[in-house]
């Protein structure tokens, strides 16, 4: 058994921790153990956003297009966690080995915790990656389809007056049918050329425990069945130029032929839902065979956003890198410890093992993580590493140092200058040892005469110390 001792600053007269009965090769252990997962809901937004009711193919398209959005920034929002977990764990070190000793440690340890935050987040993001991108793309997809529909619906055929039969049917001169599209003149769903059309009014009442999409589905717009009717050729009499109406056409007529215009499109609203506390549960489908979008095609891009919403179930919640003072004495730490420091009692709750942790907590760590708080904590604050430290133009506090270049030459800075000191200061004390050496060792007191009289043979005498003869 050896005692862990560690210098508790880079600095002359440096005290020394001592870790009882900790094997100095479990020191490495205890680094490499500690990944400590603190899970606490990460703040974001919720994949569906919370808005009026939809009735248009405008506000669908709105609806689809903020929840592409918003599962995008799942991916952009664990990209975010890991980066600053990074920057987070460098800023520990750079803080620890500023100080040496004791903070060290407890920054190494705490640097750990930071940098499997980012790994978790890392990990979640490509594990899900594959589903929030295919989800993302659906959303975005049935938004486009949306907007064409919007720009579609008010598509017609435009009424043609009524002309005489002989101008409509013979010679060059053919009664023609006008298509007319009536795309939005400012650009699709848009109020005008630089503000866009939103849905208006109070969030729509969500059912519980229910993700709804709505959408705008198109129908062909069916002919009228009556005289002078929409889509229908309109017979006269009489009443050339005029435009044919059901009191301008006349039964079994033919003298004047005319066009009754009419929508191309008729709309039809669908909701499709699912249970979200069911992850086998899948969107409702409502079979229309004669609709844009058909039911197949929502069925398919509906399947890949009840996966996206399956994934972004999973990373709703990561390691946390805040609150390095509660991490350090909070029981997740204390449990990796004990599992460190008493292989043969890894439990906390055992008596010995409890006594150890406690004791590498205060040592490390300060009492109740004062030395987190008042080291660690300040110097991530108060620390102005040196230009040169950072190879940079400029002097700042340590907590604004974030590029991973600055960081990484802040690191090597202090590591560099922490062990050059440590040597020094060992070279100093092996110079002026505190305990005396072997050469100093004091001399025995000379043995008295009855001592030595006490020997029955001049052999014994020999062996005896501190007998002259």
């Amino acid at each position: 058994m050896a005692y862990l001792q560690t210098p508790a600053k880079c600095v002359e007269g440096a005290k020394f921790l001592h870790i009882h009965t900790l094997k100095a090769s479990n020191l490495q252990g205890v680094f490499c153990a500690l990944a400590i997962a603190t899970s606490v809901s990460l703040p974001g937004c919720a994949l569906h956003p919370q808005l009026p009711e939809v009735s248009t193919a405008c506000g669908a398209a709105e609806n689809l297009t903020k929840l592409s959005g918003n599962s995008l920034d799942q991916l952009q929002r664990l990209i975010t966690a890991s980066n600053t977990a990074t920057i987070k764990a460098q800023q520990i070190r750079v803080a620890g080995y500023s100080s040496g000793g004791t903070s060290r440690t407890a920054a190494e340890i705490l640097a750990t915790h930071a940098t499997q935050a980012a790994h978790t987040a890392l990990a979640q993001a490509q594990q899900n990656f594959i589903a929030i991108k295919e989800g993302a793309v659906a959303a975005a997809t049935m938004a486009g389809t949306q907007q064409a529909i919007a720009d579609l619906e008010n598509s017609e055929v435009k009424t043609v007056n009524l002309v005489e039969k002989a101008n409509a049917i013979g010679g060059t001169a053919y009664l023609k049918i006008p298509p007319k599209l009536a795309p939005n003149r400012n650009g699709v769903c848009m109020a005008d050329e630089s503000t866009p059309q939103l849905l208006k009014g109070q969030p729509a009442q969500k059912q519980p425990n229910t993700n709804a999409v709505t959408l705008i589905r198109l129908k062909a717009n069916k002919p009228g069945s009556s005289i002078g009717s929409h889509l229908t050729i309109c017979g006269s009499s009489d009443n050339t130029g005029s435009p044919p109406s059901p009191t301008e056409c006349d039964d079994n007529q033919d003298t004047n032929i005319g066009i009754v215009g009419g929508k191309f499109f008729t709309k039809e609203t669908t909701t499709h839902s699912r249970n979200i506390q069911q992850d086998s549960s899948e969107y409702t489908s409502t079979p229309q065979t004669d609709t844009v979008p058909s039911d197949k095609t929502i069925k398919q891009q509906l399947a890949k956003i009840k996966a996206l919403e399956v994934a972004a179930k999973q990373i709703t919640t990561i390691t946390s890198t805040e609150g390095l003072k509660a991490i350090a004495i909070g029981q997740e730490m204390k449990n990796k410890l004990a599992r460190v420091l008493r292989e043969d009692n890894p439990s906390y709750t055992h008596p010995e093992t409890r006594r150890k942790v406690d004791d590498f907590i205060e040592e490390a760590f300060g009492a109740d993580g004062s030395e987190v708080e008042n080291t660690l904590t300040k110097d991530m604050a108060d620390l102005k590493p040196p230009k040169a430290a950072t190879d940079s133009n400029t002097e700042r506090s340590l907590q604004d140092v974030i590029d991973p270049s600055e960081l990484a030459a802040a690191t090597t800075y202090y590591t560099v200058t922490c062990y050059i000191t440590e040597q020094d200061q060992k070279k100093k004390n092996q110079a002026n040892p505190s305990c005396p050496t072997k050469t100093e060792k004091a001399e025995e007191p000379k043995k008295t005469a009855d001592e030595c009289k006490k020997h029955t043979t001049a052999e014994d005498c020999k062996k005896e110390t501190g007998c002259d003869f």
